[in-house]
């Protein structure tokens, strides 16, 4: 959600403020998200300073290519663009291969309650009851 709001007011940020402003707004976002999470004594407050963090991702998203588009020459402007694109989507790719169950012990899919698992363990709602210790 806060990266949904950031990307939809950085471009009039942008334009009202400039692009370089409008960048070092989102690097304050992120400092300021981080440290309210690192601070928070509960899920509200950790919750809050995700936002935080979205709404600082959402900024940078725009005003990054568009910050970089202005300092590039006519020429490399498209190669200038195409490879953050270009960027993003391996970041992306990566991110799905740390994921695959082969690269370590912790298997960052969602269980039932929507929290990390380790790998092999089985969700809430695919538990069974514990076998019985013999008595002795």
């Amino acid at each position: 959600m806060g990266a949904l709001v950031g990307s939809l007011i950085a471009g009039s940020l942008g334009d009202a403020i400039g692009r370089k402003r409008t960048m070092l707004l989102a690097g304050a976002l992120f400092a300021l998200g981080a440290a309210v999470q690192s601070l928070a004594p509960g899920d509200l407050v950790l919750v809050a300073g995700r936002l935080i963090i979205g709404i600082g991702v959402g900024v940078a998203a725009v005003a990054a290519p568009l910050y970089a588009a202005e300092l590039a020459p006519a020429s490399l402007r498209g190669r200038f663009i195409s490879s953050y694109q270009l960027a993003i989507t391996i970041g992306i790719f990566l991110a799905y291969l740390v994921k695959c169950p082969s690269f370590g012990q912790w298997q960052l899919a969602s269980d039932a309650r929507g929290g990390a698992r380790p790998r092999g363990s089985r969700s809430s709602s695919s538990r069974s009851s514990p076998p019985s210790l013999p008595a002795g």
